[in-house]
């Protein structure tokens, strides 16, 4: 029980991560949800693990005489290494939230490396530890510290810089935690450096774990965003269901989208707009796109004939109409990255790369990203399906139609990507097809 008087903080702080982790894989295990799909539970389980070491190092640390030295000198690896394994998770954790991309071998080895060799110096410098006296607690230095520190430092540094290189197009509440995170760490590294007798490392772990865990792996939530995601398909499904040939209109559109901004972020091209929230976003709110057709009379939209133009120029309204109802719905939300993609996607999706579409005219890079993946999908679906107007066209002819309109009608490398998933695009074509 005197042991246990030295790691008190420890003790309260294994007590709270293991009440999170029982939480955590319930709400997996209730909710469907795959624990492995993020670094989490990894960062979880080295969290438990080092603070357990903490306690325990913080224990033996202050009884050399009792305790041997092998077991003390062990121990305290184990916990300079955990910790040092922490910081690293941290860092893969905050990059695969930003830009979740693969990563080439020159790539892995620069996120690797630091944290392969500074373990082994860890190991190499542990027998040279030593153990000084302080006011309230004994506590431990050397090389194997500071070397656990210094990288610790290098990898906040690359947190920060991560986090700078992605600011503008990643939420703000995203930004607020991951900026908060970083801060909370390099605030309780700093004290641990300087001071190193307040032994304050685990409850920095400990803050960062359970706010990673409420603000961004909460299962609950991912379960309430799921069903609005249902129940915003659902709305637009019977938008688009008042033209009996474009039942499977949203399913297939939504899948091009997603094929296509990931091959935009395996490609590596436009690297800093196409991040994590931004392909979320888009597969979000590409069911939105023709939402305004809500408001174009059934006897323009299920016209067996060519229109008119003047019905052509109603039809044209349901961007407008569409990205009107989008600001009025979406007003109160408070993600304000979705709603902006939302209201562009709807708004833009037919305006044309060569500034002849509309409702605006915009051209070339005015036109925003997300509408200029959802204009190669919607164009693609429309002609390689079945309307009222007119059958289906051959699948070879559609993607002629569309390498005609590279650098014209659509931006040249959102088609480049579209080809690069040719086959993926016509097995969606194929499985939600019209009748």
């Amino acid at each position: 029980m005197f042991l246990i008087a030295y790691a008190k903080m420890q003790i309260a702080c294994l007590i709270i991560l293991l009440y999170i982790a029982l939480n955590y894989f319930y709400e997996c295990h209730k909710y469907g949800r795959q624990s492995t799909q993020s670094f989490y539970d990894e960062i979880l389980g080295i969290s438990i693990a080092t603070v357990i070491l903490d306690g325990i190092s913080a224990c033996t640390v202050n009884f050399p005489d009792v305790i041997p030295k092998w077991f003390n000198l062990l121990v305290h690896a184990g916990f300079f290494i955990g910790l040092n394994t922490f910081i690293f998770l941290l860092f893969r954790y905050l990059r695969k939230g930003i830009r979740k991309q693969k990563q080439s071998l020159q790539t892995k080895i620069f996120l690797y490396l630091p944290w392969g060799i500074s373990n082994i110096l860890i190991l190499l410098f542990i027998p040279f530890l030593h153990f000084r006296t302080g006011i309230w607690t004994d506590y431990s230095m050397g090389l194997s510290a500071q070397t656990c520190f210094i990288v610790g430092f290098i990898y906040i540094l690359e947190c920060v810089y991560e986090l700078h290189h992605a600011w503008r197009y990643i939420g703000m509440s995203k930004r607020i935690s991951l900026l908060t995170f970083i801060a909370v760490l390099a605030v309780v590294c700093s004290i641990q450096a300087i001071c190193p007798e307040t032994l304050i490392t685990s409850l920095g772990i400990t803050i960062v774990t359970i706010g990673i865990y409420l603000n961004l792996e909460n299962p609950a939530f991912d379960e309430l965003q799921r069903n609005y995601d249902a129940m915003v398909v659902g709305f637009a499904d019977l938008v688009e269901n008042r033209d009996e040939n474009t039942g499977g209109h949203i399913k297939r559109t939504s899948e091009y989208v997603r094929i296509i901004v990931k091959q935009l972020r395996d490609r590596r091209v436009y690297e800093e707009r196409v991040t994590v929230d931004f392909t979320e976003n888009v597969i979000k709110a590409a069911p939105l796109h023709d939402i305004g057709k809500i408001a174009t009379p059934d006897a323009i939209l299920t016209k067996p004939g060519k229109l008119t133009d003047e019905e052509y120029e109603i039809m044209k309204q349901h961007v407008i109409k569409g990205s009107e109802m989008l600001e009025g719905v979406l007003r109160n939300m408070n993600d304000k990255d979705y709603k902006e993609i939302a209201y562009e996607v709807c708004r833009y999706h037919h305006e044309k790369w060569n500034g002849k579409g509309y409702p605006d005219g915009l051209a070339n890079y005015a036109i925003p990203l997300s509408a200029r993946i959802m204009a190669v999908a919607d164009v693609f679906d429309a002609i390689s399906q079945k309307r009222c107007y007119r059958d289906a066209m051959p699948l070879d002819k559609c993607f002629q139609i569309i390498a005609e309109g590279s650098g014209k009608d659509f931006d040249p490398e959102v088609v480049n990507a579209f080809f690069a998933v040719r086959e993926e695009a016509e097995r969606i074509c194929m499985e939600y097809r019209e009748k």
